[in-house]
């Protein structure tokens, strides 16, 4: 087979079918987020006008520290996940998740107890002075915002697990339904009932109630390895994912401080209006920023496996579809509000003279920073799942905290107009010091694996599948394997292989596969294959046989078997995945 075409065919088969099969669904999940929160912009501002948009402006910042809690540790933890299925092994993967949730739901509800207690306190922190005259509504707007949190943001572990977990079209269904349920329930409470800005939290426990039902079927069902049985507490599991997922952490921290900050700015320039002005632009940005999280999550779980793999070439493919695709849908949008926001703006409440004119100059000079965003955001999330997590926070420290603060707190100086460029101004100054950094380091990726690692890529014809076993074996033998070790490799493969292809139908067959020295006395198979149907080679029953030559298979399966140190079985991402150690 040509070497280029055989890359092609592998790229088809085994990456852009996975890539979409994530993309697509991750994509769809976070627009719908985003809508949700935009339904809420849209029927307070449309229906209650600029005081309901400064009181949701305010409270704004109560919403993304908890987000910091939730989203954060759950991304990173999600990932942790993914690398532990990747390497074989279930009982960390459960433990990771059942010690999340524990964590996650503690320090919530002790945030939320204390904030009721102590909200006068809590509401003159996010500015609002007692003799404002939105301050009865923000009271009682904070009071339940503060009592619904524990329930609202169980959401994000359950999402980003079962999405992780093999099933990301269950979780961006459960997601899109909370999210249209959102704004259902926001028409109907806010618009047809009239309960007023209440009505906004209302539908989002009525999401959050959909998110955490819906994923729960994922929980109850044979094939995950989530679930809620018995389990050792361990917070180590929770440090990890909290070091992992700071970056995502930090981006909900700063979002949190930057808020609060602009907030102030915008009121001594430009009084509540200003701050009306950003929770619209927040919010339609929102729209644009949503395909960027929902490339990264597609982007973390397929890297976190193929970081795992050691399979260097698959995760350079990715970063490469990843761009095409996410850049391409990214643009799209970026268009289409550009042109369309002397439209939104009076919908969302922005409808008179200065207010008007200057809502649609927010909101596009803030989408124009969205290209440079696309491209740091992308490089942090693959930072982030490759264990270079210190230059992950480093890029959304900068873009997210110390250039926004420094260049918004300098523009507001030269007006209204001028201080929305700080958004611009900030992910340009990130992107020069990560070109800078990189060039310095003579390297963007960072791929230089220790372990000595072999890939192949197989379609059902004996003769690649002899010169493949033979290659392993010379590369078992010059990575210092045993005569022993090097057989026992070679016939793994040729036995594994010889059985999913034994299984082809109509359907062409594919094998991809990737050996990897771990240490001295381990090397670990990585065997991908895409049969439709769920092929466990070491579940063969025996009594089920029909052939002398399936009969000789499921006896050379018990061999393999009995000399592997570990092998772990799952369907991931629409093929049969297999974790061997020998």
């Amino acid at each position: 087979m040509d070497k280029d075409t055989g890359h092609s065919i592998e790229n088809q088969i085994f990456l852009r079918k996975s890539f979409l099969r994530f993309f697509v669904p991750s994509v769809l999940s976070s627009l719908a987020l985003a809508v949700g929160g935009l339904g809420d912009c849209l029927f307070v501002g449309s229906q209650i006008g600029t005081d309901g948009l400064i009181v949701i402006g305010f409270g704004a910042p109560v919403y993304a520290l908890y987000s910091l809690i939730s989203i954060g540790i759950s991304t990173g933890a999600s990932i942790h996940y993914s690398k532990a299925l990747s390497e074989g092994d279930q009982q960390k993967g459960r433990e990771i998740f059942q010690n999340t949730l524990l964590f996650i739901f503690l320090i919530i509800l002790t945030l939320s107890v204390l904030g009721i207690i102590f909200r006068p306190t809590v509401l003159h922190l996010l500015g609002v002075r007692d003799t404002s005259p939105v301050y009865p509504l923000m009271y009682e707007y904070i009071s339940v915002q503060l009592g619904t949190a524990p329930l609202i943001f169980m959401q994000a572990p359950f999402y980003y697990f079962v999405h992780c977990d093999n099933n990301p079209k269950l979780a961006a269904i459960a997601l899109v339904s909370a999210n249209v349920t959102d704004v259902v329930m926001n028409y109907i409470l806010i618009v047809i009932l009239k309960v007023g800005i209440l009505g906004s939290i209302y539908s989002t426990i009525c999401a959050a109630v959909i998110t955490i039902s819906l994923c729960m079927f994922h929980l109850l069902s044979k094939k995950t390895v989530l679930g809620f049985g018995r389990s050792r507490v361990c917070f180590r599991h929770v440090t990890d994912g909290i070091k992992t997922g700071y970056a995502t952490n930090a981006q909900y921290a700063y979002q949190f401080i930057v808020i609060l900050t602009f907030n102030q700015l915008l009121m001594r320039t430009w009084g509540e209006n200003g701050v009306a002005c950003l929770d619209v632009v927040t919010n339609i940005g929102a729209v644009v920023v949503a395909v960027i999280e929902g490339v990264g999550l597609t982007l973390q779980p397929m890297i976190a496996t193929f970081y795992g793999e050691r399979n260097k070439k698959n995760i350079k493919n990715t970063l490469r579809y990843t761009y095409l695709w996410g850049g391409a849908v990214c643009a799209l949008l970026l268009l289409l509000i550009i042109y369309f926001a002397p439209w939104y703006c009076p919908v969302f409440g922005l409808a008179e003279g200065d207010v008007l004119e200057g809502g649609i100059w927010a909101i596009r000079v803030f989408m124009l920073s969205i290209p440079v965003t696309f491209t740091v955001s992308v490089f942090s999330y693959f930072y982030q799942t490759i264990e270079k997590e210190r230059l992950s926070y480093l890029l959304i420290l900068i873009s997210e905290a110390i250039g926004r603060l420094l260049f918004g707190t300098l523009l507001i100086r030269f007006g209204f107009h001028s201080f929305w460029w700080c958004y611009l101004c900030s992910e340009l100054l990130t992107l020069l010091i990560l070109v800078c950094y990189c060039l310095s380091k003579k390297s963007f990726l960072f791929l230089d694996f220790k372990e000595a690692v072999f890939t192949a890529f197989l379609s059902s014809k004996s003769e690649e599948l002899s010169q493949v076993t033979e290659q392993i074996q010379n590369f078992c033998e010059e990575q210092g394997a045993s005569i022993k070790q090097s057989y026992f490799v070679t016939m793994v493969v040729d036995e594994i292989s010889s059985a999913i292809f034994m299984r082809q139908t109509k359907q062409a067959i594919y094998i991809q596969l990737t050996v990897v020295k771990e240490n001295e006395e381990t090397f670990v198979l990585h065997i991908r294959d895409n049969n439709q149907n769920d092929y466990n080679p070491f579940d063969t029953d025996t009594s089920d046989l029909h052939s002398e030559a399936e009969n000789e298979n499921a006896i050379g399966m018990k061999l393999v078997e009995s000399k592997a140190k570990e092998f772990f079985y799952r369907q991931y991402s629409g093929f049969n995945t297999l974790v061997i150690k020998i």
